[in-house]
């Protein structure tokens, strides 16, 4: 686009998020960004390594057709791989009714799931996963969704598309999609 001369307008329409679930009896409630790396890598295995009782991690993980399973590792774990021993699903559903069940569980929802029946959301580095982080920049595991459109040449319809984006009808639709909804 630069080399032809084009210049965007860049539209933020929400953010899509990864909000880390324990089961809600679990003490866990904050980790820094190197624990929840090595928790999912693998490098940390037992709970006391991270501040919790000696037993075992059980890690929930979207399945690898998810592009979530490939967002995660990118924000959360600096691309390294997964550890051999991660449960996978195919939605959140199953994930965070499988981490309400498990004393020892550890997976990632979207942030409107966080606070689902038996489970509660873990702070990463002490910030808390809600819609206000994700949007302040302040929630580690997120990013934002944008539009982009010819500055020179957005056509109304374009324009009418954005704006219904935008619109509380249009965030509605990103909240049911599990996208953090942008103010």
């Amino acid at each position: 686009a630069r080399g032809r001369g084009v210049t965007f307008n860049d539209h933020v329409i929400g953010a899509y998020d990864a909000a880390v679930i324990v089961k809600a009896s679990n003490p866990i409630g904050n980790l820094t960004r190197e624990q929840m790396r090595d928790l999912f890598t693998g490098a940390v295995q037992n709970w006391k390594e991270v501040g919790g009782p000696d037993a075992p991690v059980h890690l929930y993980s979207r399945h690898p057709i998810s592009g979530t399973y490939l967002g995660f590792r990118e924000l959360a774990m600096e691309n390294k791989p997964y550890a051999l021993h991660l449960k996978t699903y195919t939605n959140y559903t199953g994930l965070v009714q499988a981490v309400a069940q498990d004393e020892n569980g550890i997976g990632y929802t979207t942030i409107a799931l966080a606070s689902s029946a038996g489970v509660k959301p873990v702070s990463i580095g002490g910030v808390a996963p809600s819609v206000e982080s994700v949007n302040k920049g302040q929630y580690p595991y997120a990013r934002f969704l944008r539009l982009y459109t010819d500055k020179a040449n957005e056509t109304p319809t374009a324009h009418d598309f954005v704006e219904f984006v935008q619109s509380a009808r249009g965030q509605a639709i990103m909240t049911r999609m599990g996208f953090a909804p942008h103010p």
